[in-house]
């Protein structure tokens, strides 16, 4: 089984999903994304997808969950250091909330890994 994260929202809660996992004999795994750096398949790599969406919109989730639906958004992204991968590898978006509220959100994927 592939659960999202969270596994729970209390310690009660994640004892009790590992007892169950245990007992079942079966293999269980919290989805980590970024653990594999491409992604299984390479996903992460596919032009029509945005790094931005699939990085920045749980944050951009909570923005908006916080101050409410923006009344401004304006973005700038970059394909600057993952050359061989065919999209942005950074972006930074600015927010602008009613009463003035505003909110900045940076994804990147642009990052080198120094061990490789």
């Amino acid at each position: 089984m592939l659960c999202g994260k969270p596994l729970a929202l209390n310690l009660e809660d994640c004892i009790e999903i590992i007892k169950t996992t245990k007992k079942s004999g079966r293999k269980f795994m919290i989805g980590q994304v970024c653990r594999v750096t491409e992604g299984a398949g390479k996903w992460k790599k596919d032009s029509r997808r945005k790094q931005f969406i699939g990085g920045g919109c749980h944050i951009v989730d909570l923005l908006r969950w916080i101050a409410g639906n923006p009344v401004k958004v304006f973005a700038y992204s970059n394909h600057k250091y993952l050359m061989d991968w065919d999209v942005d590898d950074a972006t930074i978006a600015i927010y602008r909330f009613a009463n003035e509220k505003m909110g900045r959100v940076f994804c990147s994927i642009g990052c080198t890994d120094p061990i490789r």
